[in-house]
């Protein structure tokens, strides 16, 4: 949707095809885990293709791209010719062996509708994963009366993006808030009646079963290679997939370089979405990753500049506030700044890309703390 509000500013008269796997309307996804639950209506989530005289296709997948006739095939077997194309299609789940009924493989409002229908008199749920997506569904059922388990592989949640004093401080945090965190442990496979074996030899029942153990890019129809499976459709600078003058890719889908998986959160769908629009509509435009994400649970928020795995970092500087619950990490490998991440900060994109400027990938200063504490006191 970006990217038709992009091209459109440009170009009016063009037709647009917008093709969907989902039976909605195109829907922002950060709510689906966060305000939802908190009682944003669900219209509000909305975004309409028709107010940009788009021709919306719900409910269609797209099965064959023919990159050399400009032919889609659809699971329908209709053909769609095109002059230009936009890959848009995110991400999809990674599974977990074996199956229940009361799993749900969170990825969609289809999936948030079935998840609150099935805990809409209480119950239980299990939770699988402690990165962003399992840290706020975990927060939102437990605020809304659900008895939740956190399963998380490593000893604390969020050790991707936060050193390991601060993640486990959130781990309390979780726990305070009556989430049960069962740490050092995996998901190995599911059972039917809504049950998890652990690698521990235990297993946990509930009501409904979430896993969030990771997401690979939804490029089936595109290519069966492992290495774009695993990390998305290479782009050059302009969002036009490589070798390909016609087709562009934008969001998730997107590879940029090595960091594939750094990138991938909501700024980056935005900012990409509308390069790809104008480029669409004749103009030269470069994109540049941002790097800045965040994440919002219980009452808490944390912000990350950065790239890469917090837990195979060095932290060289940590600052916590007990009064304010603020605290503030860098993180380094092989004596260069490669992450830092505030918990109860907020940043605008602005400010977030000057520290980035200031502080990624630069030899780790003794200052370096200070710097960010500067930079951030107005907005504490």
């Amino acid at each position: 949707m970006a990217a038709v509000k992009s091209f459109r500013s440009r170009d009016t008269v063009s037709t647009i095809m917008m093709l969907s796997d989902q039976s909605d309307m195109p829907v922002r996804k950060p709510p689906l885990s966060k305000q939802l639950w908190k009682g944003m209506a669900v219209s509000d989530c909305f975004y309409n293709p028709a107010r940009f005289g788009v021709e919306y296709h719900p409910a269609t997948r797209v099965t064959e791209a023919d990159f050399d006739r400009h032919l889609l095939t659809l699971s329908s077997g209709e053909k769609v010719r095109y002059e230009q194309l936009l890959i848009a299609t995110g991400l999809q789940p990674r599974r977990l062996p074996g199956d229940c009924a009361e799993a749900v493989y969170f990825n969609s409002l289809a999936d948030f509708r079935r998840v609150r229908q099935k805990l809409a008199a209480g119950g239980s749920a299990v939770v699988i994963g402690g990165g962003l997506l399992g840290v706020e569904l975990a927060s939102s059922l437990s605020a809304n009366g659900i008895r939740v388990k956190l399963v998380i592989s490593s000893e604390a949640p969020l050790t991707g993006y936060l050193s390991e004093p601060l993640a486990v401080r959130i781990r309390a945090r979780l726990q305070a808030a009556g989430i049960e965190c069962i740490t050092g442990r995996r998901a190995i496979r599911l059972e039917p009646g809504g049950r998890v074996q652990l690698s521990d030899g235990k297993q946990l029942d509930a009501d409904v079963v979430i896993p969030v153990i990771g997401q690979q890019p939804s490029v089936d129809f595109v290519s069966h290679d492992p290495e774009v499976s695993r990390h998305g459709l290479a782009v050059d600078a302009r969002l036009r997939i490589k070798g390909l003058e016609d087709v562009f890719a934008c969001g998730d889908v997107a590879r940029f370089g090595v960091q594939a998986s750094s990138f991938r959160h909501e700024e980056n769908a935005l900012r990409s979405g509308a390069a790809a629009g104008r480029n669409l509509a004749g103009d030269d435009v470069q994109f540049k990753p941002s790097s800045f994400l965040y994440s919002e649970f219980l009452d808490m928020r944390l912000e990350s500049i950065g790239v890469g795995n917090a837990a195979e970092m060095k932290a060289i500087g940590e600052d916590w506030s007990d009064s304010k619950e603020q605290g503030i990490c860098i993180l380094t490998e092989d004596d260069l700044v490669r992450r830092v991440s505030m918990v109860n900060y907020r940043m605008d994109s602005e400010t977030a890309e000057m520290l980035s400027s200031r502080l990624i990938g630069r030899s780790a200063e003794a200052d370096q703390l200070q710097i960010v504490r500067t930079v951030l006191k107005p907005a504490a």
